[in-house]
C-alpha cells in the first residue's frame, strides 16, 4: 500500500494560451489536468513517495484523459471509480499578464460530487502514514445524492 492517500476531484482546465485575450475570443487552448489533492499527491509523488487517489470521474474523454495523466505521474489510480451517468469536471481559464484570471468551473454534479462509499468502503489504509483531504472535495457533496 501507499504511504499517502488523498481524495478529490481531479479537474481537466482548458487554459488560453493567448495572454490578456478574453475566452471569448481566444482561439488557442492548452488542456492541463489539477485540482488540488491531485496537486498535492503528484508533488508527493515526485519527492519519491508512494500515493494513492480516490476519485470518480466519468467514462467520457475527460475521464480517461484524468486516468491516463494521473497515471503517468507515478500516482496510484486503483481507487478511481468510473460514473458512466455523470461527467468529468473541467473548467475554461483565462491567461493573464496581471491579476486574477477568469475561470469557468463546470464541475456541479460531476462525476466525483457522485462519489459513493461503495468505492471509500475498498480503500485499504494498510501502511498509510497520512491521509489528506482539503475543504473543496468535502464541499462538492451537497449536489451528491449518495451515501457518502
Amino acid at each position: 500500500m501507499s504511504e499517502v492517500i488523498t481524495i478529490g476531484e481531479p479537474v481537466v482546465t482548458f487554459a488560453s494560451t493567448e495572454p490578456d485575450v478574453s475566452m471569448a475570443d481566444s482561439l488557442n487552448w492548452k488542456k492541463i489536468l489539477g485540482g488540488a489533492e491531485l496537486n498535492v499527491a503528484i508533488g508527493i509523488s515526485r519527492l519519491g513517495h508512494s500515493v494513492d487517489y480516490i476519485s470518480q470521474v466519468g467514462t467520457d474523454p475527460f475521464g480517461e484523459y484524468a486516468i491516463n495523466t494521473i497515471k503517468s505521474h507515478n500516482v496510484g489510480t486503483q481507487y478511481i471509480s468510473e460514473d458512466s451517468k455523470n461527467w468529468t469536471g473541467h473548467q475554461l481559464k483565462e491567461l493573464v499578464t496581471k491579476g486574477d484570471p477568469k475561470t469557468f468551473n463546470y464541475r456541479t454534479g460531476s462525476a466525483a460530487a457522485h462519489l459513493t462509499s461503495d468505492t471509500i468502503d475498498k480503500v485499504d489504509l494498510t501502511g498509510v502514514k497520512f491521509a489528506h483531504m482539503s475543504g473543496i472535495f468535502p464541499a462538492i457533496f451537497r449536489y451528491c445524492k449518495g451515501d457518502v
